[in-house]
C-alpha cells in the first residue's frame, strides 16, 4: 500500500510539474535562438549548393513565419530547452511549424 501511495504522489507531482510554464525568455535570448536558426538555414543552403540569393530569401521567409506563428510560450520552451542542450526537444518545438515554413521553399 505504501508503494501505491508513493507512486500516486509521484505521478501527481510529475503532472503538476509538466503543467508549469517554462520561465520567460528575454528578447535577447529569443533573438539569439532566431539568429541561430537563420544561420543554420543559411549554412545548410550553402552546403547544398543553393543559389545564395534564393537561400537568403528562403531563410528570411522561415524566420518571418516563425516570428509570426511561434507563440511566446513556445519561444520560452524552445529557449529553455536549448539552454539546457536539449536541442532535439528545442528543435521539435520549432519544427511543429514546419508545414507553413515549407511554403518558403516554393514561394521564393
Amino acid at each position: 500500500m505504501k508503494t501505491a501511495a508513493f507512486l500516486a504522489l509521484l505521478l501527481i507531482g510529475n503532472c503538476a510539474a509538466a503543467a508549469e510554464p517554462y520561465p520567460d525568455a528575454s528578447p535577447a535570448q529569443i533573438g539569439a535562438l532566431q539568429n541561430g536558426i537563420e544561420h543554420g538555414c543559411l549554412n545548410a543552403g550553402k552546403r547544398k549548393g543553393g543559389d545564395p540569393a534564393h537561400v537568403t530569401a528562403v531563410c528570411k521567409c522561415v524566420i518571418q513565419v516563425l516570428k509570426s506563428d511561434v507563440t511566446p510560450d513556445e519561444w520560452n520552451k524552445a529557449v529553455y530547452l536549448a539552454m539546457r542542450h536539449q536541442n532535439e526537444e528545442s528543435n521539435a518545438v520549432i519544427l511543429s511549424h514546419s508545414g507553413k515554413m515549407a511554403t518558403c521553399r516554393t514561394s521564393h
